[in-house]
C-alpha cells in the first residue's frame, strides 16, 4: 500500500458481511485493502471475474476503479474493509 511520507494516517476498519447470493457495488478510496475473513468474495470488474478465498488480500490501488463484490455461496461471507485514512496537518501536528 502507497503511503506518502511526512503524511500521518488513522486506519479505519469496517466489518462487512454479504449473505448468500447477496451483492455489492464498491469503488474503493484512495488507499484501501480487503480482506476475506471467511467466504468466498467474488469480484466482477467489467468482464473480468477473480474469487477470493479466506485470508486473500485485495490491495486496491490508489483512484481504484469500482467492483461489484458478490456472494456466490451458500453460506455468508464475511471481509474487512480497511482504509488508511489521511489526518489533515493541522490535527495531526504534536501540541505545544
Amino acid at each position: 500500500m502507497d503511503v506518502m511520507p511526512g503524511v500521518t494516517y488513522t486506519i479505519r476498519v469496517v466489518e462487512v458481511t454479504l449473505l448468500p447470493g447477496a451483492r455489492q457495488d464498491l469503488t474503493p478510496r484512495e488507499r484501501q485493502i480487503n480482506y476475506v475473513l471467511e467466504g468466498v468474495m467474488t469480484r466482477r470488474v467489467g468482464d473480468q471475474v477473480l474469487r477470493y478465498e479466506p485470508s486473500s488480500v485485495l490491495e486496491l490501488p490508489i483512484g481504484g476503479i469500482p467492483f461489484t463484490a458478490s456472494n456466490e455461496s451458500a453460506m455468508p461471507m464475511r471481509f474487512l474493509v480497511v482504509d488508511l485514512v489521511p489526518v489533515p496537518a493541522s490535527a495531526s501536528a504534536p501540541p505545544r
